[in-house]
């Protein structure tokens, strides 16, 4: 029985180790978030709520797209890669693009941003790394 131990929610209980410092914790949830479950309220009301509208304007995703993409590539093909996600979620948008299993496509910042650390994993990785464009191409 956990009753007694302070790192289990309870009332006035530790939720486990907290930092000695003052430190930010994030946690991205999708707007589409159909059963998922809202924390017990003794855990939620540790925590600040910010809601981060997604990012549309070109200049934006490309500030996004550099920031990744800078360390690795000496001239990163930013303009390539925000029309491509500009295009995909127009498409998405019109539920024009389908996916695998022929169900309408989803694509936000966030599939953009995990298809460039794919490929930045692929021209990181210390055996057989991937040239940067081919890495791009599977990545995206």
């Amino acid at each position: 029985d956990d009753a007694g131990d302070e790192s289990s929610a309870g009332a006035g209980g530790s939720v486990g180790d907290e930092p000695k410092d003052e430190s930010m914790s994030a946690g991205l949830r999708s707007g589409a978030s159909a059963g998922k479950k809202e924390l017990p309220p003794g855990i939620r009301v540790r925590f600040a709520e910010i809601f981060v509208d997604e990012v549309h304007t070109t200049g934006d995703v490309s500030r996004v797209v550099r920031s990744y993409l800078e360390k690795d590539f000496p001239a990163p093909p930013v303009t390539p890669i925000v029309t491509f996600y500009s295009k995909a979620t127009s498409l998405c948008r019109k539920f024009s693009l389908l996916d695998g299993a022929g169900r309408v496509a989803y694509f936000s910042l966030r599939n953009l941003t995990r298809s460039l650390r794919f490929a930045l994993c692929l021209v990181r990785r210390p055996c057989r790394a991937v040239p940067g464009p081919q890495a791009l191409a599977q990545g995206l």
